[in-house]
């Protein structure tokens, strides 16, 4: 028997189906000679939170990072089952100022991460952290900054987002506030250029995610479709159902969970072609994000009092 359930703001709870269940800490084929998703867990744990923010991969695919707590920080984790997590941030520091949310990687390998107010500077931030930091160090620097009066909150407001999603070379973010209040963000030619999206789009709006060559924004709208459109806007082109969208590194491939929970599907943007991966074995699944090379994805998962990080491999 499978069920499945919904929470607020369209995330998925729970996939339930027959074929064992994700998190053994072993790859798992399912049996299958067709398409399918080969899970790995990379760690599961009941006091290393794993907070309901989409992950991200480092473009040669050997580690994952994720936000996560206690407090509000960055994390690094090998792509490797049993991998253990370390501190992007400073997990020891108290100060909200070496905290860190909703992370992204660059495509030089750097960590983009949103932070608020920095002492007496009351522009938001767009930090950086080195591929390599550890526990704060090196220190992380800024990579960009933007006002509270740029996305309509008002001068030196602050407020943390849903979403922040930071293209490959760092030029271009979208971010999103609630769920239909999405701004995009372009410091390519100087100063920023902050443009309301959500405006022309209209509606609810999940889990944006801007391509990381920095050209197309894919999102889950309130019909639960996937739906993408230009950085610069237009009209939404709408690709499938499901939920968690996200991009491979060159913006080829377009991978989501589909909405009957069975199967993971790669939408080829070129040839207009979705391949589906069955995800026969999986007991929880949220903020699939996939690698730059398109051929796995890292998600969150949960059960009990644990919760942590699993890889699922796209086997052909």
């Amino acid at each position: 028997m499978t069920w499945r359930l919904w929470i607020a703001g369209g995330c998925l709870l729970a996939v339930v189906a027959g074929g064992g269940c994700l998190g053994s800490g072993d790859d798992d084929d399912n049996g299958n000679g067709a398409a399918h998703v080969a899970f790995t867990t990379i760690f599961s744990s009941a006091t290393q939170l794993v907070y309901t923010v989409r992950p991200d991969w480092s473009p040669d695919g050997s580690n994952i990072i994720f936000s996560g707590g206690p407090n509000a920080h960055v994390y690094r984790v090998a792509a490797t089952a049993g991998a253990s997590p370390v501190g992007v941030t400073n997990t020891a520091s108290e100060e909200w100022e070496d905290w860190g949310y909703t992370p992204c990687v660059l495509a030089d390998g750097r960590i983009a991460y949103y932070l608020g107010w920095i002492g007496d500077d009351h522009d938001m931030h767009i930090m950086a952290a080195g591929a390599t930091q550890e526990e704060g160090v090196p220190a992380p620097v800024i990579l960009h900054q933007f006002n509270g009066a740029d996305v309509g909150m008002g001068q030196d407001v602050a407020g943390s987002p849903e979403v922040l999603s930071v293209s490959g070379d760092g030029s271009r973010a979208v971010v999103l506030w609630g769920s239909s209040t999405l701004y995009t963000l372009d410091w390519s030619g100087g100063p920023v250029a902050a443009v309301r999206l959500s405006d022309a789009i209209g509606g609810t709006i999940w889990d944006p995610v801007l391509s990381r060559d920095g050209e197309r924004i894919v999102f889950v709208n309130g019909d639960h479709e996937i739906a993408w459109l230009p950085f610069a806007g237009g009209t939404p082109q709408v690709v499938g159902s499901g939920l968690y969208p996200s991009w491979s590194g060159d913006g080829e491939l377009l991978g989501y969970v589909n909405d009957d929970f069975e199967s993971y599907v790669v939408h080829d943007m070129s040839g207009g072609t979705d391949t589906h991966y069955s995800l026969s074995g999986a007991s929880s699944l949220q903020y699939a994000a996939l690698s730059w090379d398109g051929t796995k994805f890292a998600f969150r998962t949960f059960g009990g009092p644990n919760n942590g990080i699993s890889v699922g491999t796209l086997v052909p």
